[in-house]
């Protein structure tokens, strides 16, 4: 577990966080101590219990971090299970930079065959070789200049969001009413946002349609959802059937899984279990979150297909770490009795977007 070394983080809170073995406190030290003196804003876990509460205050500090300093040793290879291995997979889940501070040469033959993945992973990130350094301060100061905070500031200027730039409306008119389908798509969804002209969903339909009716599988898709909400046309779950149908057979994979939810719930066509299946899998292997999320479920309650609680983790962690909040609960509630960290961890994911049902499962472990 990493080691607060014996001085505290200045109230600056754009710091970063140390992890490092226990056992190489003694190396670490001189050289963490350095680094701080110079007024780069470090972060231990000081006053940290090992227990239940462990997980959530590393996970808050790595979060509020800018990066994490990872102190690589061979002390770390050696044991089964190390808190640096866990600091590291918490720094990965929140997409902070990781800068990785090699202070043993190891070699191949060294290295443990349960942490070989874990060495390839880390091994292929720039590294800093440690031990090529005598001094103690020029080491500090080669870790400081890849992490840019010698002066240690931080733009805090809020980020304004900008607006896409549009390419004029009345190009894509021209072009759409030649007959280019791309260009009538592109109207379509100017029309359906209000982009460059008065929001109106059925002119929005009007010029789907057309793109539609030539083989545009995204105005194919779109009509599709113009029908299944109701939006410039009366609402029809079987014309929404028939669109998004014509998409998917082209390989759209948010109709695939529209389709596949059609098939699910009975919506617009007769359900068919075994035909949702097959249209969430085909979406679910492109990539698309909720089809992913939907053919987790599929196998976790055997519809459609055996029941099988590991393919369904399997498909749940795919689309769980693209950010889909239904997946994160899931993961959540499934090692929940089983690994607290793997639970904390994907309850803090979807509590973070709002997740009441993560935010209560929080507050029942204690946090």
């Amino acid at each position: 577990m990493s080691t607060y070394l014996g001085f505290q983080p200045t109230n600056d809170p754009f710091y970063y966080f140390v992890s490092y073995n226990t056992e190489d406190a003694h190396r670490v030290g001189p050289i963490v101590q350095a680094m701080s003196q110079s007024g780069i804003n470090l972060w231990y876990d000081h006053g940290i219990e090992y227990g239940d509460y462990w997980e959530i205050t590393i996970s808050e500090k790595i979060k509020n971090s800018q990066a994490v300093i990872l102190f690589f040793t061979k002390g770390i290879l050696t044991k089964t299970s190390s808190y640096v291995q866990r600091e590291y997979k918490i720094a990965k889940i929140f997409h902070r930079n990781v800068y990785i501070v090699m202070l043993d040469r190891i070699k191949e033959e060294e290295i443990p065959v349960e942490k070989v993945a874990w060495w390839v992973e880390i091994t292929e990130q720039q590294c800093i070789n440690g031990y090529e350094f005598t001094d103690t301060a020029e080491l500090a100061e080669e870790i400081s200049s890849p992490l840019g905070i010698q002066n240690q500031t931080r733009d805090k200027k809020d980020h304004e969001t900008t607006q896409d730039s549009y390419e004029p409306t009345e190009q894509y008119r021209n072009a759409a009413e030649q007959g280019d389908a791309t260009a009538q798509y592109n109207l379509g969804n100017c029309y359906y946002n209000g982009n460059g002209v008065p929001q109106n969903d059925s002119e929005a339909v009007n010029w789907f349609r057309k793109a539609a009716e030539q083989g545009h599988a995204d105005a194919q898709y779109n009509l599709g959802y113009c029908y299944y909400d109701g939006k410039g046309v009366p609402q029809n779950d079987s014309e929404a059937v028939n669109w998004f149908r014509k998409a998917a057979e082209q390989g759209h994979a948010e109709a695939q899984y529209k389709l596949g939810d059609c098939y699910y719930y009975g919506e617009g066509i007769t359900q068919n279990y075994s035909e949702a299946i097959k249209w969430y899998k085909k979406a679910a292997e492109q990539g698309d979150a909720s089809a992913q999320y939907h053919l987790g479920d599929c196998y976790y309650y055997g519809d459609g297909v055996t029941q099988d609680q590991s393919e369904a983790i399997r498909w749940y962690k795919k689309a769980a770490e693209q950010g889909h909040i239904g997946a994160q609960c899931e993961l959540g509630d499934h090692y929940y009795f089983k690994d607290d960290f793997e639970a904390v961890m994907w309850y803090i994911k979807a509590a973070e977007q709002g997740s009441e049902h993560a935010k209560n499962a929080l507050h029942e472990l204690g946090f």
